[in-house]
C-alpha cells in the first residue's frame, strides 16, 4: 500500500520533524509512506493519481475511531484501493472531490502538529490492523 501525506505549509518546527522521521520509520514495515510539501495549492493534482483514494483531513471532516480508521484502511487494501492520499487543507480545495474528509479534531489545529498527528493515528491504525499491543 503506497500513502501520500501531502501538506501546502513547509514543515519548520525540529520536533515534528524528527516525529515524522520515526513514523515513517515504523510504518515502513506496513507500507510505502511519504509526505509531500506542496509550493502551491496548484500541485495538489500533480501528486495525486487518477485511482487514489483521497482523505481530506481538516476540523470540518467526520470523526472517527482509530478503530474504525484501521478498518477503513484495511478495507480499502482488500477492495484493491493500493494509493491513499491524506490531504491536510481546507475544504474548498478538493471542491469536493474527496473521497472520504476525515477531522483529527473539531479544534483548529497547527497544520505541523495535525500531520504529525495523522501520522501517528495512521501507525496505531495498521498496529490495530496487524493486532499489535501499541494501540492498547
Amino acid at each position: 500500500m503506497n500513502i501520500t501525506l501531502l501538506t501546502i505549509e513547509k514543515i519548520n518546527k525540529p520536533f515534528i520533524k524528527k516525529g515524522i522521521q520515526e513514523y515513517n520509520k515504523r510504518l515502513s514495515r506496513y507500507c510505502k509512506i511519504k509526505h509531500i510539501t506542496l509550493k502551491k495549492i496548484e500541485d495538489i493534482h500533480k501528486n495525486i493519481k487518477n485511482n487514489s483514494y483521497i482523505i481530506l483531513v481538516n476540523p470540518k471532516g467526520e470523526m472517527m475511531s482509530s478503530e474504525r480508521l484501521g478498518s477503513n484502511i484495511k478495507k480499502m487494501g482488500v477492495q484493491g484501493k493500493s494509493d491513499i492520499v491524506f490531504l491536510i487543507a481546507d475544504k474548498e480545495v478538493l471542491d469536493g472531490k474527496e473521497d472520504m474528509h476525515l477531522a483529527l479534531t473539531s479544534m483548529e489545529m497547527d497544520s505541523e502538529l495535525m500531520l504529525l498527528t495523522l501520522y501517528e493515528q495512521i501507525y496505531r491504525a495498521f498496529t490495530l490492523i496487524n493486532n499489535l499491543p501499541y494501540h492498547k
